[in-house]
């Protein structure tokens, strides 16, 4: 697959080479310091926009990047019948109860998430693009503490 692609001045005399259509995207988590409010906020770069996941008083989780695993487990799923494209079954679905979640179940919960994504797609035909040490940092609103985190060096 080709890209456009545009050249762009990197500050130092040297050309840096841009995919103009590729969009960066993450979460960004804290608190609001005046309400110690809760926010996660989903940044997309390419569309300048931001949007908030997690409007007050509503629990759950987010998500982005390879989520079709955890998507699967998650969400309610029927089998269609091919044929004529009708339900066949439909799956019980049981939603987690993020709202009881304490802080430790919360830190479990987030390594299984990532855990299985890595876990399954070891044993599909597609590219191995999550896996490696698993971070994870809590964020509390006084308080920030790594709970894992890999080690970093120079080669």
């Amino acid at each position: 697959m080709k890209y456009p692609r545009s050249s762009r001045s990197a500050g130092s005399g040297q050309r840096v080479m841009l995919r103009d259509n590729l969009n960066c995207f993450f979460h960004v988590a804290g608190y609001d310091p005046a309400k110690s409010d809760q926010q996660v906020w989903y940044v997309e770069i390419q569309n300048k926009k931001k949007t908030r996941m997690n409007p007050p008083g509503q629990f759950g989780i987010a998500w982005a990047g390879e989520s079709d695993t955890i998507s699967k487990i998650l969400n309610p799923s029927a089998e269609i019948d091919p044929s004529n494209n009708q339900i066949k079954q439909v799956y019980p679905n049981f939603q987690v109860p993020y709202q009881f979640f304490t802080l430790q179940d919360a830190i479990d919960f987030a390594e299984y998430s990532v855990r299985t994504t890595i876990d399954t797609m070891r044993f599909q035909p597609r590219p191995k693009t999550v896996g490696g040490p698993i971070d994870i940092l809590v964020i509390k609103p006084n308080e920030q503490k790594w709970i894992k985190r890999k080690e970093l060096s120079s080669k």
